[in-house]
């Protein structure tokens, strides 16, 4: 292998008396360049002796032929390589094996030795080694030692005819409780050779590689943490910090520094090493070539992807396209961010944000439930402003007319085992059905496969088992609230259940706060609760008992049971603070007319002509329309506030409502139809119609009054 040699120009003011560094021969010298070379000195001896027989197996035109190894065994705890190579004569060895730093191989990029020292690699683990030789039909057997004085030997033993091909074998004897390091190290170096050699005793067993993700010389393996440049089958690790030391904000060793399982596969010489071949040698030239192979694959990531992405049939598959992708190599993020560039599908954004794939859906009534894997507890929020894109996330739509929520619930209970989970719920709105809802355009064009329905998942049980301490009486009859049907049902209950909440009824009659209240109403407040306050509740589970049952089972006491109004005063607390305005509206009702005028409400949105009584009461229809959505909401407020003790009542007192705001200017504005006051009630449409034609005669009659006037 070519190193990368400088070169410098050196200017002389005068001539100078020199002399060149040198080094002497010694055994410190000798100690240093191989026992203290390496700091893995296994790893060093298989690493260098195999390329070594790999080099030797390209000069013979033989790259794809396996050379012989024995990796130690309890049995024969022997290490040797034999190669088929080009051999060595007697020359050769007695050169090369006693010469550091001599290598015929340092002028070409074909092999992966260079330095000279490889041979030599064995003085590193012990103090002898043999070499045998066979070339031209000649066996030679050698010896190499450390003599007395710690210097290395090395000597011919034995020359005889052979018909064995030419090759070289070397052998080292094996430590008994290095065996299973030679096991492990081996593993390595082998790893990415490309012809395995032919194991004649233990066989490392190589996992199946997973390319996730793979390009023109590189490739992820999703099985795999670390980040490895692979030089003539040699892996060396990557050191970011070596490569940012020129550009901290390089965005491709941010690339570098997120991807986990990267392999890239460079030409020998194109990195330089480090004399041990532990590392790579982070000259200038090997920093420049990593960083433009970096961006090379950068540029192919981001072409792979956009092409993967173009395939899909929706914009919604387009994203979990992405996001499979992304999942299996994290460093996909990094390198779209790199090249500062915003996915498509189509021409439309894959994301608002690449990097957190997410979308803004603040426009949009969405509620999340979300549950960690290790949490019994599942987050409600219903202030949803993103909607994340994640494999293991699930998208729902409520068709249900209540009770949705709660088997969503029941359904993350179920699958908690499996992994933490976000869901996000849609609620179809007035009109909408399953097929013809805006869930399936907020995610991208999604299809129904694509999303879950509650009207498919099971029904919630509420007759619970029990899970925590109790006095072991047996269960009795009570009522607990169903979610689903919006009502109470009978059903036996046990004091071991857990999050309980219970009212206690008497002659049909349940107390709550300073008043008592049948059922069917308090039915129509939990309904309220769980519907705008999910996320409050908390898989809060309501139940009405006889006050015998309540004192019997010592229900005051049980910290698992606690009364219905304390969480219901903490819900209703929150509910007047955010609707107290509402509330007050509502109390204070607008009227169309003061007058009894409103009885012409109607025939008024019959007329053709854009009048002006005719626009206040479409203001009007749409204030009642609005009113009437939250009619029900703002009256158990009201009530609930007023009965509960721990609630905040509504002050009226210093309310100021403009509740004249139609009346006044709809009384005022009929003055125009003196006719009306003559008229009876109106009964059939005929008449209606014919009082509305008469209304646009007198429009129009001012209308051409007024364009004359302007004439």
């Amino acid at each position: 292998m070519k190193l990368h040699a400088g070169s410098n120009v050196i200017e002389k003011s005068g001539n100078f008396e020199e002399s060149k560094f040198s080094i002497e021969a010694s055994s410190k010298a000798f100690f240093i360049l191989s026992d203290g070379l390496y700091s893995n000195k296994v790893l060093a001896v298989i690493r260098e002796l195999s390329t070594n027989a790999y080099d030797s197996h390209v000069e013979a035109g033989k790259k794809d032929v396996s050379f012989d190894v024995h990796i130690p065994t309890q049995l024969k705890p022997v290490f040797f390589i034999r190669d088929y190579g080009t051999g060595m004569s007697h020359e050769d060895c007695m050169q090369l094996y006693t010469t550091y730093f001599r290598s015929t191989r340092n002028n070409s990029n074909d092999a992966v030795g260079c330095l000279g020292l490889g041979s030599k690699a064995p003085f590193a683990y012990c103090d002898s080694f043999t070499v045998e030789s066979y070339v031209d039909g000649t066996y030679r057997l050698y010896t190499a030692y450390k003599n007395e004085d710690g210097n290395p030997v090395f000597s011919l033993m034995n020359e005889t005819v052979t018909s064995e091909p030419n090759g070289i074998k070397v052998s080292i004897n094996v430590n008994s409780y290095d065996i299973s390091r030679f096991h492990s190290e081996s593993y390595k170096v082998y790893e990415y050779f490309n012809t395995k050699p032919n194991f004649l005793a233990y066989k490392p067993d190589y996992a199946k590689t997973n390319k996730i993700l793979a390009g023109n010389n590189w490739y992820f393996d999703d099985n795999l943490d670390d980040n490895l440049i692979v030089m003539g089958q040699i892996a060396y690790p990557i050191d970011v910090n070596q490569l940012r030391s020129n550009n901290v904000s390089d965005p491709r060793c941010k690339f570098i520094e997120n991807s986990s399982g990267l392999r890239i596969f460079m030409n020998i010489g194109d990195v330089d090493i480090t004399p041990s071949r532990e590392s790579l040698s982070y000259s200038k030239e090997t920093k420049a070539n990593i960083l433009n192979v970096l961006q090379t694959i950068v540029d192919e990531i981001a072409t792979k992807i956009e092409e993967q992405i173009a395939t899909q049939p929706s914009l919604y598959k387009a994203r979990t396209k992405y996001v499979q992708i992304s999942n299996q190599c994290s460093s996909i993020n990094s390198a779209m961010q790199s090249l500062q560039k915003s996915l498509t599908w189509k021409d439309m954004k894959l994301f608002d944000s690449v990097a957190g794939e997410y979308i803004d859906v603040k426009h949009v009534k969405l509620t999340t439930l979300e549950k960690s894997r290790y949490r019994v507890k599942i987050d409600v929020k219903t202030d949803v402003e993103r909607m994340y894109f994640n494999e293991h996330n699930k998208y729902f739509i409520d068709d249900l007319n209540r009770g949705g929520l709660s088997r969503i619930k029941q359904h993350m209970k179920d699958n908690s085992h499996h992994h933490s989970q976000m869901n996000y719920l849609y609620k179809l709105r007035d009109g909408e059905s399953v097929d013809n809802c805006h869930m399936f355009s907020i995610m991208g064009d999604a299809k129904r496969e694509d999303v879950i329905l509650t009207s498919t998942l099971p029904k919630v049980e509420y007759n619970r088992s029990s899970t925590g301490a109790g006095s072991g009486m047996p269960a009795v009859q009570a009522m607990v609230y169903n979610e689903e049907k919006g009502q109470f049902e009978d059903c036996t209950m046990s004091v071991k259940y857990e999050n309980a909440h219970y009212f206690i009824e008497s002659k049909n009659e349940v107390q709550f706060g300073r008043s008592t209240i049948d059922t069917s109403y308090l039915s129509g407040i939990l309904k309220f609760v769980h519907e705008k306050y999910a996320d409050v509740l908390d898989d809060a589970t309501f139940y009405i008992v006889k006050p015998s049952v309540a004192k019997n089972r010592k229900l005051d006491e049980r910290p698992n049971w606690r009364p219905g109004v304390e969480i219901l005063s903490k819900i209703f607390n929150e509910a007047v603070k955010t609707h107290k305005q509402d509330v007050i509206e509502h109390q204070r009702r607008c009227y169309l007319s003061n007058g009894r005028h409103d009885k012409w409400q109607d025939i008024f949105m019959m007329t053709q002509t854009d009048n002006e009584a005719k626009r206040i009461v479409s203001q009007y229809n749409d204030y009642i329309k609005q009113r009437d959505k939250v009619s029900a909401d703002m009256s158990i407020i009201y009530n609930v506030s007023c009965n509960l003790i721990d609630v905040a009542k509504i002050d009226f007192s210093h309310v100021k409502i403009e509740d004249d705001r139609f009346s006044r200017r709809f009384d005022n504005e009929i003055k125009k139809y003196p006719l009306l006051k003559l008229l009876g009630n109106p009964w059939n449409h005929e008449d209606k119609l014919m009082v509305a034609q008469y209304i646009d005669t007198i429009e129009s009659a001012e209308n051409m009054s007024n364009t004359l006037c302007s004439m």
